[in-house]
């Protein structure tokens, strides 16, 4: 079975709480949804190396909650926190 490597870290800015979570998830994506269900952010930011697959399944869920905004960035925070 294919399996994705899962790096996310979460900030809910009211409250300043941070979460930091990494996993192995399948194609479907089970685990990714959970969490997303379960965080409910407002706000994704990706990174440029995001798997095809991975942002065609985000892309997807974000069109059917309609819930937040998805970014793609070059962004300092990826590279340190894959150190």
């Amino acid at each position: 079975m294919l399996l994705f490597h899962v790096l996310h870290q979460a900030v809910r800015p009211s409250t300043g709480d941070v979460v930091y979570d990494e996993f192995e998830d399948g194609p479907s994506f089970a685990e990714l949804e959970t969490r997303f269900e379960h965080i409910a952010p407002e706000e994704l930011l990706l990174p440029e190396s995001v798997t095809l697959t991975t942002e065609n399944f985000i892309r997807e869920y974000v069109t059917r909650v309609q819930r937040f905004v998805i970014e793609k960035s070059i962004c300092l925070i990826f590279k340190l926190a894959m150190q």
